[in-house]
């Protein structure tokens, strides 16, 4: 069905809508975010304070749900609005059960995710009191996705794909040359890694980075690494011919368009940090979604930045993302994106 989702028509998926498990020949056509990324099992303990070498300390919670950046982003999007399937590979287990089952009750088109034989993937992750974080990531089934597991039905011009680089960096590239040759649009969140080729930039439309991993890309692509976020953003963008986003934790973020103008994003100032370990799929989703819904890239930015705010006050990833009603809820707590000369 068509509704306007912060002042353009675009279709959305609506629960008990249609159904969510598969895509018809018409849900094709439709304005869809195609994710292409890890899923996996997320453990998660909440401690005092964090192990140090050879040591043990007592979990004062656990809990275990779904993850991966793949299926996190994919919810993100959901939550913000958008018609979403999620192209993965999950183990024949009871992980892969449970995250199948979240998926489909939170609104995704599963049938791209191919049940392997092998254990689903999984995350580890400790936060401490003060909201901060450490992981450990094993890939499982997720080491098994390529390429192939998109089918070229799904990919039209308008289409957004949306990838992460905790996936095969030669699946990556193979994927966004299918994409680029069916006009869809696309969009890479480098992390966990910076594994990049000049030929995955080349097919980009929308790169998003943290500082760190800004530093690194420009340095790998020998561009100039002591500059600021915003001279980093406007090198890349250069390089790859394309929208780059350089995230900066409370601090906010900075874009470069392809066109060549500056922006800057505050983040929302929050009175306490719960856990920050979703605050980046939670922006990466809610900047897809906004921008799929034909949001020009700075208010987009804004949405996406409140979403990544809100995430840290509460305890894990997809639990704490919000939705549409809670980010504009907010919208006013920080000031219009500005625009900045380069």
């Amino acid at each position: 069905m068509f509704c306007v989702i912060y002042g353009h028509p675009v279709l959305v998926y609506i629960k008990g809508y249609t159904a969510c498990h598969s895509l018809t020949n018409q849900d094709t056509l439709v304005f869809m975010i195609i994710v292409f990324g890890a899923v996996s099992a997320d453990l998660r303990f909440d401690v005092d304070i964090f192990p140090g070498n050879n040591e043990a300390v007592e979990a004062l919670s656990y809990v275990v749900t779904p993850g991966g950046r793949g299926a996190n982003q994919a919810v993100a999007a959901i939550r913000s609005g958008a018609k979403v399937t999620l192209i993965g590979t999950a183990g024949k287990d009871c992980f892969g059960d449970k995250i199948l089952t979240r998926l489909q009750a939170e609104g995704a088109v599963t049938s791209g995710i191919s049940r392997e034989s092998g254990t689903t993937g999984t995350i580890t992750t400790i936060t401490n009191k003060h909201g901060h974080h450490i992981a450990v990531t094993s890939p499982g089934t997720n080491a098994l996705l390529a390429a192939k597991h998109l089918s070229d039905e799904l990919l039209n011009d308008k289409a957004l794909v949306l990838l992460q680089t905790d996936t095969a960096s030669e699946e990556n590239e193979a994927v966004l040359a299918k994409a680029k040759n069916a006009r869809a649009r696309t969009m890479m969140n480098l992390a966990p890694s910076i594994d990049m080729t000049k030929k995955t930039l080349d097919n980009l439309d929308y790169l998003i980075v943290n500082q760190g991993q800004a530093r690194q890309l420009a340095r790998k692509l020998n561009l100039d690494v002591d500059s600021n976020a915003l001279k980093m953003a406007q090198g890349l963008a250069r390089q790859g011919k394309l929208n780059c986003i350089v995230t900066l934790g409370e601090r906010g973020c900075v874009a470069v368009t392809l066109e060549g103008i500056g922006w800057t994003v505050e983040a929302l100032r929050l009175e306490k940090v719960v856990d920050t370990s979703g605050a980046e799929d939670s922006y990466c989703g809610t900047l897809a979604a906004c921008v799929q819904a034909g949001m020009p890239l700075p208010r987009a930015m804004k949405r996406a930045s409140i979403a990544a705010s809100l995430t840290c006050t509460k305890k894990g990833a997809q639990n704490a993302f919000p939705t549409l009603d809670e980010i504009d809820k907010r919208i006013n707590d920080i000031p219009d994106p500005k625009q900045q000369e380069l």
